[in-house]
């Protein structure tokens, strides 16, 4: 069951991504309600890749959810739940930052920014300190085979 649910993910992924990948048009690929986008081609690219993306990433978290256990699957499921999300955030909002604005129009100001740098640079180091105390305080309180089990 496991190598069927394996096999149909990689495909419908690779096909409908291919299919937004060279699609001409916008409206036929996601849904019938057309949305302006300024140049689609770069939109189909953009979101045919995320798709092609998705599949690969769940196929390869499907295969260690199989093969193994431990931390790589997980991490793996948190990379399928991030591009779940943006797939979902770009097809319902594609022009939440216009495409004319540059990551430089975007970005804070200066000052506010060095306001920001000074806060973080205190207040990471207290929190890493605390954390670490934490840590060190609650060390060696249970041992192996004790617990709520």
């Amino acid at each position: 069951m496991a190598t069927v649910l394996f096999i149909f993910v990689g495909a419908l992924c690779l096909l409908q991504g291919t299919k937004t990948f060279w699609a001409e048009e916008r409206n036929t690929v996601f849904n019938k309600r057309p949305i302006q986008v300024t140049d689609v081609k770069k939109y189909n690219h953009f979101c045919g890749g995320l798709i092609i993306g998705f599949g690969i990433v769940a196929e390869i978290t499907l295969y260690f959810m199989m093969a193994t256990t431990g931390w790589v699957s997980t991490v793996l499921t948190l990379g399928l739940i991030f591009l779940g999300f943006s797939g979902l955030g770009i097809s319902i909002w594609p022009h939440i930052i216009p495409p004319s604005i540059t990551l430089w129009q975007a970005a804070a100001p200066a000052q506010s920014q060095g306001f920001m740098l000074v806060g973080a640079l205190l207040i990471i180091p207290i929190i890493l300190v605390y954390t670490f105390w934490s840590y060190y305080v609650f060390r060696g309180k249970v041992q192996h085979g004790e617990g709520y089990h």
